[in-house]
This record gives C-alpha cells, structure tokens and sequence, in this order.
C-alpha cells in the first residue's frame, strides 16, 4: 500500500506539506496534488566555488566542493522532474521496503522518535537546580551510552564540520522543525506532552545561537506556538512550566514569576493528601518550577554584581519568596502571593514544614515506588526526589549547607542500588536515578554557594571527585566539569581521575575526556594571539602537547581507540605541529597520524578530509603530475623519453576512501568535466 504514495513523490515527514501516509492513500488519484519543485538544485554556492579556480589550485575547489556537498546534500532526492546528478541520492521503493516495520506500543514509537532525533543532533540538555532528563540511569535504558561522536557539541570551532549542523544548516533547522511539528499530535499522552517540551526546548536552542533581529522574530514566533499549543490543552502543567521557563530565558524573571505564581494558585494542590505517584508529580510540578525560577534569578543577580561591583543589586526579595514557596508546600496551606508582610509568618511554619518533609520521606524511602516511570524517559521525575529537593534548599536557608547536605546523604546511604541490574529493571534504573538525582542536588547546593563565595571552590572540587568517581556514565555531572575545573594541572584530584578512568574500562567515563580535551583546547585558543593565529607561543606548545599525550592514552587502549573524536582531536595536533616544519615533512607526520586512525575508525570520512584540509593549510595538498625523464646512452642516438607520473596527496586521499568504500561526493573526473571550457 506505501508503494504508490512512495512513487508518487509526495512529501515526506520533515518536508514541507507533509500530510501522512494516510491522507496521501485518499487523494492516490490526484495526481496534480503533488506540485512540481524546480528539478534544478540551489547550486549558486557550487557555481561560485567553481568560477574561481583561476585564483586556486585544483585540489583546494575539489575540497570546498566536497565538503559543501556532504554538508547540503544530506537528505534523498524526492519529487523532481528530472533525475539527480548524483544517482545515490535517489532511494526507490525496493530500497526500503524490507526495512518497513509496524511497532504495536507507543513507548516504542517514541523511542523511534527519540532516535533519529538524536542522529539528526538534538540532544537534552540538564540544567542547573533542574530535574535530571539525561540521567546514567536513562542512557542505560536507552544504551544512548554507545553512541560516539565526531565532534563537539558547543560553538568550540577547533575541527570543522564535515556533517550539517543546526548550527551550519537553515535546511536541517526546518526539517527538524517540520517533523516535531508534524508527529506530535500522533501521539497520546503522556508522549505528546513530551514531544511537545522537545520541540520547543529546540527552537529555543535555535534562538540562542541567533542575535539581532533574526532572534527577536524567532522569540515572537516561539511565543505565538507555546500560545497555541496551550489553546489546545489549558490545563497541561508541563506546557505552563516550560512556557515560563523560556520567558524567563528570553523576557526576564518577572514575566516568568508572573505566569507561575497565576498556575500555582489556581491549582493549590496539596501534595501531602496526594496518594498516588502521578498525584504527588502533578502537585510538586509548580512549585518546583517556582523554586528553580527564584535560585537562577539569585545566581543571575550575584553574577551580574561580580561583573559590575558597582550595581550591588539585593536578591532579599528571592530569598524570601524561595522560603515562602517551601514552606507552603510543606504545611500543605492554600497558596497566596508573597508580600513583605508575611516575612514573620515564614518563621512560624518553618519547624512544621520541615517536620512533614522528613516524615513524608522516611515514610516512602522504606519501600521506592517505580511505576515503570522510565517509560517516560527522558522525562523522568520521582516524587522522593521532589520532595528531598524541597526539604534540602529549605534546610539550607533555615540552618545552612552542610546540614542540607548532611540530610540528603542520610537519605541517599538508605537506597541500595544494584550495579549489575538489567537495562529494563525499572526498580533497580529508579533506585539509580534517584541516587544520581540527590547527589546533583548537593552538587548544585555547593555550586550555588560558590558562586557568593569563592571559598566554597574547594569544598565544590570535593564533591564533584565524588560524583564523577561514582557516576561516571552521567552526562550532567560530565558536563559540569567546565564550571568546576578549568585546570588542567596534574596535582588536581579531577584531573587525576580522567587519566585514572583511562586505565580501567570499567571506570573509563568518554564523555569526561572529551570535557577535559574542551578545556584543554579552550586554554590553548585562550594564549593565542587573534591577530596573528599561527604564531603559537611557548605555552601553546606545551598545552597542545598535554593534551597529544592524553590523547595517545586514550587511543592504546582497545575500549577508547574506536572513537572518531579522539582521532580526529590527534590529527588536530600534528596539524598545528606541522606548521612549524618543513612541509614536506609536516605532510608525511600527517599521513602517518591519517594511516593510524583509519586502521581502527575506517568509516569516518572527517578523519580523510580533515588531513586533506590540513594538507591543504601547508601547500601540500597536491594533483598528480606528469613528469617526462629522457632516458638516452648515445647522444647521437634518439633519445627515449619515458613518463612518469608522481601521484598527489590528493589522489591520494581519494583512493583511500574508495578503498575503505567510503562516498565520494564529487570524484575527480566529474571535477575536471565541470571545470572544462564550454
């Protein structure tokens, strides 16, 4: 049945007018519904490269083309009057139709979901005072732990992108758009709900990697589809929270205080009267959402007074509207905004609220519900988590961190985990998910404290050794290791434990070498002159080199070698090294560096055009040439003349990809048929 919709061209998901599969079987013999693009592709940027080979060396157009086509020719050729040029980009029907699969259960339908937007980059992101949606316990779950990139996530531009980008592609921005926009509704709830907190998580990332008036009009659109989508479900929590969440990124905290506080005090939910798992959710959802609002606007206010010493703005007022919010919550008592006034009425329901927090705790700690809640992942929450979150920052407010703290791991050493648990054991991935849950609150307890004072750097070094010593698999406190530790200095326990993780691949922790090698990198841009790049400085040599033997740790190890990112951070680095040879010898140390790592990582066509960039840099990025030798004993005699051909790096490049099979966009012959004169 898909065969005639396949055939008939109509667009498909993630395109422009896509409908489905089945609006397209009802109007099958309406064949004027599918309109007709232009069969010739956006080429201008192809047409500019190839005008230009006057002024460039053959090689050079060949890698720009190359590289803008695996760039921009990333989706299949549907739809067109006439065939592509490049024939793999069209996929028939008999290509696909042995993959066709129906899946029955909507988790995995989700979980589909979930997938290609992974291979298509948009990946969560855990945020400070926030519930964990990329939890140790989650990857396992989704064994997303095997997964293995090609380059960083962050704007760090070290190794250039050989693959599109949301960041590099307007094209790929809208066809992600496009499929969030065109599947969400297919599903029930709760997944609906959660694609829906997707979607908009990634426009918002959109937004941030815009500014100007590009930015203005992509957060007035953003705003009018959170309108939307709440038209269509006025009482979807969720979507109320994340709405003031991304005001409060994009407009400011009032405007985000206002539209919790109006949610909180229709809903006044008392959670201690809750009796089910969902009911406790349901009812901590706000008010966590309210307390997250008032902590980052206290780290907003303190940063900005380090940065202009002269501004000294007051964050009393979130203090005290946090503590009012904890002991409502608490005492269970109807919500009323807070005003200046009730700042007494605080000190009278603290012991109470405290009270019920610790006795609501012992009292479910004993036996931990799972309600198979990973079927919810990444949106995964837990009420013991909730409420050990609401009694932690209460405690510390009330009588200081290290009681919250000390409160926490009491909580914390009465939940046994075990290691060996299967990936579909949903108590024992709670139970973990927990753990990992509460040391992110003391983890971000101490971070918070640091930020007021420097001090508290120590205390917060400690404890992060202990989290990535005990959750090595865990994307948040990986991620956190920037923000903890910049120095790369081999007397720092953090440091010691990234090279430690090396040795033993039960402990190895990828994710936080690559956080370290993004230090590393950052420290070396750092000491480079802008105006003058390549000339690297002393300090610079000794970094890189640092981080060339952290690298070749890595890659004598069976477990790490097969990472494209390590390699191609290697490659990296002779390539600044070859700078400062000869060139002819720098060209060797790169080929040798290009031959070691596709001996374990064959398959990543970055590792073969970063070596013919960096080729390129240094003038060694050369064509084949032809070379007449005469060859003659007798003057008198007629000489011989023999030809030889001295093959460039160039060719070079190109056989060993055919060889390893991997996609050529542009072969060379194509190149010099488009470069000849009319």
């Amino acid at each position: 049945m898909l065969e005639p919709v396949w055939e008939k061209g109509c667009p498909r998901v993630g395109e422009e007018g896509a409908v489905g599969w089945g609006v397209e079987l009802d109007r099958l013999d309406d064949i004027d519904s599918v309109e007709k693009k232009d069969a010739s592709l956006d080429n201008d940027w192809e047409d500019d490269i190839l005008a230009d080979t006057k002024h460039r060396p053959f090689a050079e157009t060949w890698l720009d083309v190359e590289l803008g086509r695996e760039k921009r020719h990333w989706a299949p050729w549907t739809n067109l009057e006439e065939p592509p040029e490049d024939v793999e980009r069209t996929v028939g029907f008999d290509f696909i139709c042995g993959f066709l699969v129906e899946f029955s259960r909507q988790e995995t339908k989700f979980r589909l979901l979930l997938s290609v937007l992974s291979l298509l980059g948009v990946k969560g992101v855990d945020k400070e005072f926030s519930s964990l949606k990329r939890s140790a316990a989650m990857e396992r779950y989704f064994a997303a732990d095997k997964l293995q990139n090609q380059n960083f996530h962050n704007q760090l531009n070290v190794l250039q992108d050989t693959i599109p980008t949301v960041r590099t592609s307007e094209t790929l921005a809208i066809f992600i758009h496009n499929v969030f926009a065109q599947s969400y509704s297919k599903f029930p709830e709760p997944y609906r709900t959660n694609a829906i907190l997707m979607w908009l998580e990634f426009e918002a990332g959109v937004i941030r990697q815009n500014k100007g008036g590009a930015a203005k009009e992509l957060k007035k659109d953003l705003k009018k589809l959170i309108r939307c989508l709440l038209k269509e479900d006025r009482t979807n929590l969720d979507l109320v929270v994340k709405f003031a969440e991304l005001e409060f990124e994009n407009e400011g905290y009032n405007s985000a205080y206002s539209i919790l506080v109006t949610a909180i005090t229709a809903s006044n939910s008392n959670f201690l009267k809750q009796s089910t798992e969902q009911g406790f959710l349901s009812a901590t959802l706000l008010f966590r959402a309210a307390v997250e609002l008032e902590l980052r606007e206290m780290v907003k206010i303190q940063k900005d007074n380090l940065e202009d010493p002269d501004l000294q703005k007051s964050d009393t007022i979130h203090r005290n509207r946090l503590q009012w919010l904890l002991v409502h919550i608490g005492c269970g008592k109807k919500f009323s905004a807070y005003s200046t006034d009730k700042s007494d009425l605080i000190l009278a329901l603290v012991e109470g609220a405290l009270r019920s927090f610790n006795e609501w705790i012992m009292e479910d700690i004993q036996k931990i519900s799972c309600s198979r809640i990973f079927e919810m992942a990444p949106f995964v929450r837990h009420s013991v988590g909730d409420v050990i979150f609401f009694h932690a920052w209460l405690t510390k407010f009330c009588s200081g961190t290290q009681d919250a703290l000390c409160m926490v791991e009491s909580v914390r050493n009465q939940i046994n985990v075990d290691e060996e648990g299967g990936r579909f054991n949903q108590l024992e991935l709670t139970k973990s998910f927990l753990v990992e849950s509460l040391d992110k609150i003391c983890l971000d307890m101490l971070w918070f404290d640091s930020i007021f004072d420097v001090i508290e750097k120590n205390r917060l070094r400690n404890f992060y050794h202990y989290c990535i010593s005990h959750h090595s698999s865990s994307s948040y406190f990986q991620n956190m290791l920037v923000q903890v530790q910049d120095t790369t200095s081999i007397v720092s326990p953090i440091w010691q434990e990234v090279l430690n993780s090396i040795q033993n691949k039960k402990k190895t922790n990828l994710a936080l070498i690559e956080e370290a090698c993004e230090i590393s990198l950052a420290k070396f841009l750092r000491v480079l002159d802008p105006n003058n790049p390549q000339d690297i400085p002393a300090l610079g040599y000794c970094l890189l080199y640092k981080l060339s033997n952290l690298l070749e740790r890595c890659v004598s190890k069976p477990f790490l070698k097969n990472n494209p990112l390590i390699w191609r951070l290697l490659l990296w680095c002779v390539s600044i090294e070859s700078l400062r040879k000869d060139s002819k010898i720098g060209a060797e140390n790169i080929k040798v560096m290009l031959y070691r790592a596709i001996q374990d990582v064959p398959w990543c066509k970055a590792l073969y055009m970063d070596a013919a960039l960096y080729l390129s840099r240094i003038g060694e990025l050369t064509q084949t040439q032809k070379n007449i030798v005469h060859n003659s004993e007798d003057e008198d005699q007629q000489q011989e003349q023999k030809i030889e051909y001295i093959q460039g790096s160039m060719e070079h490049v190109n056989e060993l990809m055919v060889e390893k099979e991997i996609r050529v966009r542009l072969p060379l012959q194509e190149l010099e048929v488009l470069l000849e004169p009319l």
